[in-house]
């Protein structure tokens, strides 16, 4: 998989964004459930994991910014507040991508991986609830104007003794936003955010900048 996106913007409209410091924001569309199993019988709590800032950075008049399909699994003690910026307390080996199917053990403060089949990536929160609240969400890398850079892209709360289901990020979504730092909790992903689709596995996008709306659109060709 691989994903490319070339930001252009022109000069006032850089100038504008620095100077009410704001940054162009990145963030992911992931679905996520958290599930407890009681005497047998399967409750599930489907939650909405909570939208992230996954990059956030300054503007220059030309931006690029590059991802593959490898994720990793983070968790975090970080209260869920919009502007927050999360902790990584804990995370699956940056060598090792996790697989999808595969049972990823949360116990001890350390990710541990089983096997298994399956269309999402599975946390089984082994943590006791005296250990405080833990939130889980996928982890992923970018090459952002020729630096890498981490990112959350989602967060879940979940129980001790629960399973949390991670699908795979279905849209990418690119906006302006006061969140200066990756992993920042938002309030919601804006409506005029320009949303690219990321079911093909693979993108190519020349995204411009409307100095009027201050908002993203595919460039013309």
């Amino acid at each position: 998989m691989t994903f490319s996106l070339t930001i252009t913007l022109d000069q006032t409209a850089v100038s504008n964004i620095n100077a009410a410091g704001q940054a162009i924001t990145l963030a992911q569309s992931v679905t996520a459930i958290a599930e407890s199993a009681a005497d047998g019988i399967s409750s599930r709590d489907s939650t909405a994991a909570t939208a992230i800032a996954w990059l956030a950075f300054s503007p220059f008049e030309k931006n690029t910014v590059s991802w593959g399909g490898d994720l990793g699994l983070y968790a975090t003690t970080t209260p869920l507040d919009p502007g927050s910026v999360l902790a990584i307390n804990s995370h699956t080996a940056e060598q090792n991508p996790i697989q999808l199917g595969f049972v990823y053990t949360f116990a001890n403060n350390v990710f541990t991986s089983a096997a298994g089949t399956g269309d999402a990536y599975v946390v089984d929160n082994q943590e006791s609830q005296q250990q405080g609240a833990f939130s889980f969400g996928l982890l992923s890398t970018a090459t952002v104007n020729s630096s890498p850079s981490t990112g959350p892209l989602d967060a879940l709360p979940m129980l001790s003794n629960q399973d949390g289901f991670f699908y795979p990020p279905t849209a990418v979504y690119i906006f302006l936003s006061s969140a200066s730092q990756n992993g920042t909790v938002l309030p919601v992903i804006p409506s005029g955010a320009l949303e690219l689709d990321l079911t093909s596995g693979s993108l190519d996008a020349d995204v411009c900048f409307n100095d009027t709306t201050n908002e993203f659109f595919v460039c013309s060709n």
